[in-house]
Formats: C-alpha cells, structure tokens, sequence
C-alpha cells in the first residue's frame, strides 16, 4: 500500500503563523512560507494526510520597538497570539487537529489559550532546547520568544496582557508539563525545581524509550511545543538560534522526529513548530523537515 492509498482518520488543519514578532531578530516570519516553497503540502498528499488547508497568512515581521515595562514588540506579539488562540479553538471547534507552523515560541500561548477556549484542558509537551521562563522583570532583552512558558505558567513578574490571554489564569500548570530534549540549566524558584523535564543526554542515551516515558506522563491529551533548535545544527541547519555550534547537545535530527512520531501515537491535542528560520538553511534542510514531518504526522491515532 501506498503512502496516497493509506486513509487517514485525523483531519489536520494547518495554520501559519508567519511572525518573528516575539524574537530575536527577523527571519522566523519566512518559515511557513518557505515550508510550502519546498513542497509542504505536497508531501502531505502524498503522506495521505488529511489536511485543511488555511493558506498564507500575513506576515508579522521583528521591528526594534521597545514598549511596557521594555517588552519587546509587546503589543505585537499579543496581538499574534490572540489571532492563533481564535484559530486554533476554530479549528477544535471543527473537530480537526490543529498544526501551527510559525513563527516564534511565543505563538505557544495562543495556541494553548485556543484549546481551552474549544473546551479541552491538554497538558503540554515542551519539546525544546530551552524551557522559556524568563519573565520581563528577569530577562532585560524583553524578548518575549524567551518568556512563553513562563507566561503560561503565569511565572511572578509575567508580561499581564500575555499571561491573561486566555480563559484562566495561568493556562497551565506545573504538573501538567513536561520538559523534553532540555539542554540547558534552569534559574529555578522552589517552585519550578518539581518541574518533570528529560535532558538532551537522557535523549541521547535512552531514545525513543525516554520520549514513551515522557508521554505515559500525562493523564490526558497533551499539546506538543515543537522547537527546531533541540536538532543539533550540524545535523540540521534550521533553528533560529543555533546554541549547539559550540556544545554539540542538541539532538540528531532522526532521533527527534523519531520521538515526535512516539508523541504523536498518544493523545495529542495538537502540533506547534516554531524557531525555523529558512536564512540560516537551505530548501534541502526545509525538504528534509517537511518530509518527516508528514512522515511523523502520520501516526495521529
């Protein structure tokens, strides 16, 4: 049987988020667009899958604006994260699964704000180099890409307008996440200290087995926070920030979409991708992701 011959049960809905406003610098806004350059949708089809596609979007680029409390681009960045809770909660609303490609870390929130909107209550699988709990009051950047899971957990010193974005406040918490592929230390209060997270060398010495452990972690469905940057970026040369140029602790490329295909097989409530930046990579890189994740993408129960 051919990959075009499979039926696909899930209908997914993809949704770009072409926006760097949260970032560093611009570069992340270009990904959905260069995704779908290289043949995203295409190698969807041929995957089988079935896909709703809300084609491009806007695009919100970085702009150096500093604003409340020093935030940068603050009012943009809640702006695009209230957009992607709308659609996102559509989307569930339709009974579809909801595929947010961006675009920076911070869209996470809105897409976490869009599943309780929709009625669901998902924890969240934070596949990612870094775990983003910076807040303004602690991270005088005001890069707000760097704060999204602090703005979740509605960290003390949190950006107001971000962290209340959603129905409650904080849209999650502590015990339903999980740190995934993690290759820094935390600055951690008491608090954060119980925070469940696996390591880049967990990763690497235990595999698919860590990512099964990690997923058996929740009780219920689970959003996935997919970050590029836990690839090592000599393996795949895509992540916004390539931290691992010097400590070599990101993951192999194959070895992390073999644990997305892990995740996927449990109850995932949706799939964010952030932290792509098409300038640092070439469209053999953007291919090479697109094809696996159409691969990954196909273990959707």
């Amino acid at each position: 049987m051919t990959g075009s011959e499979l039926i696909f049960m899930v209908t997914i809905e993809l949704l770009d988020v072409p926006s760097s406003a949260g970032a560093h610098s611009p570069g992340q806004e270009k990904a959905p667009a260069a995704l779908r350059r290289t043949g995203l949708v295409k190698v969807f089809a041929d995957h089988g899958l079935d896909v709703v596609d809300q084609g491009e979007q806007p695009v919100t680029r970085w702009q150096p604006v500093r604003e409340d409390r020093g935030v940068s681009n603050a009012s943009a960045v809640v702006a695009i994260a209230e957009q992607t809770a709308q659609r996102v909660a559509a989307a569930v609303a339709a009974g579809r699964f909801p595929l947010v490609i961006g675009g920076d870390c911070s869209i996470t929130v809105g897409a976490l704000s869009g599943l309780l909107r929709a009625g669901s209550d998902p924890g969240l699988l934070y596949f990612d180099g870094g775990l983003d709990l910076g807040t303004p009051d602690r991270t005088p950047s005001g890069i707000l890409d760097s704060m999204g899971l602090a703005h979740m957990l509605d960290e003390p010193g949190s950006y107001e307008p971000l962290a209340g974005i959603g129905p409650r406040r904080p849209l999650l918490a502590l015990e339903n996440l999980v740190g995934f592929g993690v290759n820094v230390g935390l600055d951690e209060s008491e608090r954060l200290s119980a925070l469940r997270r696996f390591t880049s060398t967990d990763v690497r010495r235990d595999g698919v087995r860590t990512a099964r452990e990690a997923r058996e972690l929740f009780a219920s469905s689970y959003l996935i926070h997919f970050d590029i940057d836990v690839v090592d970026f000599f393996d795949l040369q895509l992540a916004d920030i390539p931290v691992h140029l010097d400590n070599h602790t990101g993951l192999p490329f194959d070895l992390t979409m073999d644990c997305l295909d892990e995740f996927l097989t449990g109850p995932a409530a949706g799939l964010v991708l952030t932290e792509v930046n098409p300038d640092h990579g070439t469209d053999a890189d953007l291919t090479r992701l697109a094809t696996r994740l159409a691969s990954s993408l196909t273990h959707l129960t």
